[in-house]
């Protein structure tokens, strides 16, 4: 396969993104003529890791529509972290091209876009390779040092704390839950985890929404309700917006806890989440609600008068300034409106599009 003659000389390093070991191969051969050092991370943490410790000019990410997702908070942590902000080249499909999240990503700076060519023919080949050299060329234009901006969640976030009485009472809200319900919501419902299966189950089947048990290290989708496994805190990392399952210790003598979970859930999102505390013995979320408080962010609490358990939602009342009390049946819309609310500000304030 031969190399098409476009000027890339003063590329000095270049760092290409992707799982595939054959096209980075062939990619790198094309590359090599007018680019200094070729390096090659598969798409997660260690590649953040890569570009955190080492100067790129120019990073090429391999992407599909089918982890589009996965690739939004993976570009913004490039751009927030990164000692030197390289220019992103993502290589789409054509039929990507249009894709809501890959305009979202293009209103970004130091952001291009290359159609990624199959190689089934020479000239395939030869319009993929005019593709990329050209994102990179145009990116020379725009190459600078790190800018320093507030780089904002892809999406707001709900963490719900749920205890004694839950299934009964999570059901007023999940009724009332719309299947699109946009953010992801993070829960913590107290319970072994055969009992969390089988809520699991019946929530799926009685409301058709999209919940799952935690897993460690999965990627933070929108759409999708979190639950916590039975003995590890959950938490959010916002390097990757990957869910963290630890074996920390207990808070307020239970694992899990919501108030690590609130605590992560603050430095990942910011004022751009809900805290919704609910029926439960003792006093967990509370603490953790005060972070949520102090980045700004939203606090739903059940009226401790209707609830099954009113001890969480009372400690909370009783340590939480800023709180909206409403009662089980009235919550869900109360997170509806707010989340609402969050999207439409998220979107003034990033000043670019947002996805819902």
């Amino acid at each position: 396969m031969d190399s098409i003659n476009i000027d890339i000389a003063g590329v000095n390093r270049i760092l290409i993104v992707m799982d595939e070991i054959r096209p980075y191969v062939e990619m790198e051969k094309v590359l090599k003529p007018g680019v200094g050092v070729t390096d090659r991370v598969k798409f997660g943490p260690e590649a953040l890791a890569q570009m955190t410790v080492q100067k790129y000019d120019v990073v090429i990410i391999r992407t599909s529509v089918l982890n589009l997702l996965c690739k939004v908070p993976f570009v913004e942590q490039i751009q927030e972290h990164c000692f030197f902000v390289p220019n992103i080249i993502l290589l789409v499909d054509k039929s990507e091209m249009e894709h809501e999240h890959i305009q979202y990503l293009l209103q970004r700076s130091h952001i291009y876009t290359a159609l990624a060519y199959p190689f089934t023919s020479q000239k395939e080949w030869e319009m993929f390779v005019i593709e990329v050299k050209s994102a990179i060329k145009a990116s020379k234009l725009e190459h600078s040092k790190k800018k320093r901006e507030v780089i904002h969640p892809p999406f707001p976030a709900v963490g719900l704390a749920i205890s004694t009485g839950g299934p009964k009472t999570i059901y007023d809200v999940f009724s009332r839950l719309p299947k699109d319900f946009y953010p992801p919501i993070f829960m913590v419902q107290h319970g072994p985890i055969w009992i969390l299966n089988d809520y699991v189950e019946k929530v799926k089947e009685r409301y058709g929404l999209n919940i799952q048990i935690a897993k460690n290290g999965q990627m933070v989708a929108p759409k999708t309700i979190y639950i916590a496994p039975d003995g590890l805190n959950m938490v959010i990392d916002k390097s990757l917006y990957t869910i963290r399952l630890i074996d920390s210790e207990r808070e307020c003598f239970v694992k899990p806890s919501a108030d690590p979970m609130f605590r992560s859930i603050a430095r990942c999102y910011g004022q751009f989440c809900v805290a919704v505390v609910m029926t439960g013995l003792g006093g967990d979320g509370s603490k953790g609600c005060m972070h949520i408080q102090s980045v700004g962010g939203t606090i739903l609490v059940e009226d401790p008068k209707t609830a099954i358990a009113p001890s969480m939602p009372r400690t909370l009342i009783e340590t939480v300034k800023n709180h909206t009390i409403y009662n089980s049946k009235d919550i869900a819309a109360a997170m509806v409106a707010n989340a609402n609310n969050l999207h439409d500000k998220l979107k003034l304030a990033s000043k670019i599009y947002v996805p819902k």
